[in-house]
């Protein structure tokens, strides 16, 4: 018994640790490309910038993908909810697609291969990955609120801001696919594509300070 509580542990301090590096490089992403989506706004290097923000943006899709991966299947194995496995893996896979094809789009983009069109249309797949994925992301936080030891109301309370975020992501899932939308139409699409970057990073960057901020606190309550 003691082996497999020694192991139990062990897995879930790997658990912790890989979920805190995938929360920590989502975070770090998505600032980076809040940034040089603010900067390109500003007018320096309209075109690099953006296509480099695209590739940030992509790659904090992956690593968000990464550390939800790793937390859904800790939580899955010991719960058994064939109904949240499947839903938290299209969430999942949702993901990992979408940063991928955001990344290939920034770096064909930023070598001159039809960038507006391109950078508008990582836009278009980044806000319909947000969307999608953000029910699988619901479903993980309840989860997660479902393992910890909450009183009745902090339960309440911690629900409530979940939806209120999962709400927020998805206003801005659909504000990034009516502006890459437009942009594909020629209007502003650089500047526009940069707007919805910036709120795609901004997203982005609050869901992994969300992430690290849970752990914490659920570390905090073993």
């Amino acid at each position: 018994m003691e082996t497999v509580g020694t192991h139990h542990n062990e897995s879930r301090a790997k658990a912790f640790e890989f979920l805190g590096g995938g929360s920590l490089a989502e975070s770090v992403a998505g600032a980076g490309a809040m940034i040089l989506a603010i900067v390109a706004l500003s007018g320096v290097e309209v075109m690099y910038l953006a296509a480099i923000a695209t590739i940030a943006m992509g790659a904090a899709l992956l690593f968000e993908g990464a550390a939800i991966a790793a937390e859904y299947s800790r939580l899955i194995s010991s719960s058994g909810d064939t109904m949240s496995t499947l839903e938290l893996g299209g969430g999942v896979t949702a993901e990992s697609l979408g940063g991928i094809a955001g990344v290939v789009l920034g770096v064909l983009a930023l070598l001159h291969v039809a960038p507006l069109t391109l950078m508008a249309i990582a836009v278009i797949v980044f806000g319909g990955t947000l969307i999608v994925a953000t029910a699988a992301n619901l479903r993980l936080k309840d989860l997660r609120l479902d393992g910890r030891r909450l009183d009745p109301r902090a339960h309440r309370t911690a629900r409530a801001f979940v939806a209120a975020t999962a709400g927020t992501q998805v206003l801005v899932g659909i504000c990034a696919l009516v502006l890459g939308i437009i942009a594909l139409q020629g209007i502003a699409p650089l500047t526009l594509a940069a707007i919805a970057l910036l709120g795609l990073g901004a997203a982005v960057l609050l869901s992994g300070s969300a992430l690290g901020a849970e752990m914490l606190e659920e570390a905090a309550e073993e």
